[in-house]
């Protein structure tokens, strides 16, 4: 679960460059480096996290994760195919700047965040609990940022309440007020609603949530591989 839990939240940042970050006249060259550059990454990011946590928990295994002391040249080979990848990104966002009329550096900031946040949160030691916190909170920003987008661009229907309570205020208060209540909506399910059974089996809730996770992993392996666009 904790390799497919990593490498589910970096396929999820290429999906987001993609959907966000890729232009009509991006050259085939620039897509084909930009794929290498996050999926160069994905070894020393989901390895580097596996070898963290065993370092950090020295060696011990918890209810939920078993630690993987992972060794120092497949670790050195790693760090090599990132920085290639890192490389290639930046090569990747050159070519788009130059092949542009107007260049939107939407790809390039994803790009540098991808590889900065994932660093600190899967492979900084010092920071570690910190920094895996950091990581979900992006990664459930950025979920909430692509359903914010989508529902902005819907027709106005009475399908669509959330269209038109958009237009009642500025984007960026609306969007906190949108992550707001649906971190709302989650945490009541998970500290209200989840427990409530645990007085009949003890561990109701942790295997409710962990399906919860499994589903919503499974579920994005197979949205974020399917192709939407150039």
């Amino acid at each position: 679960m904790n390799v497919w839990q990593s490498y589910h939240y970096l396929r999820q940042v290429y999906g987001v460059s993609r959907y966000f970050g890729r232009s009509k006249d991006e050259p085939a060259l620039s897509q084909k480096l930009s794929f290498a550059a996050y999926h160069l990454a994905i070894p020393l990011f989901t390895l580097g996290r596996w070898d963290l946590l065993y370092t950090v928990w020295h060696g011990k295994a918890s209810e939920f994760i078993i630690p993987l002391n992972i060794p120092d040249p497949i670790l050195n080979l790693s760090w090599l195919l990132a920085a290639i990848g890192l490389v290639l990104g930046l090569v990747a966002e050159k070519i788009k700047f130059k092949h542009a009329d107007e260049y939107d550096a939407t790809g390039l900031i994803i790009l540098l965040i991808y590889f900065a946040i994932h660093w600190f949160g899967f492979l900084s030691y010092e920071f570690y609990a910190r920094g895996f916190l950091a990581i979900t909170i992006f990664h459930a920003v950025q979920y909430i940022a692509v359903v914010f987008l989508l529902e902005e661009k819907q027709e106005s229907s009475p399908r669509f309440a959330t269209k038109r309570l958009l237009k009642l205020a500025p984007h960026g208060l609306t969007f906190l007020g949108f992550g707001t209540l649906l971190y709302l909506i989650g945490a009541a399910m998970q500290d209200y609603v989840f427990t409530l059974p645990n007085i009949l089996y003890a561990k109701f809730s942790a295997v409710c949530l962990s399906t919860i996770s499994a589903h919503h992993y499974l579920v994005d392996t197979v949205m974020w591989g399917r192709k939407t666009g150039p």
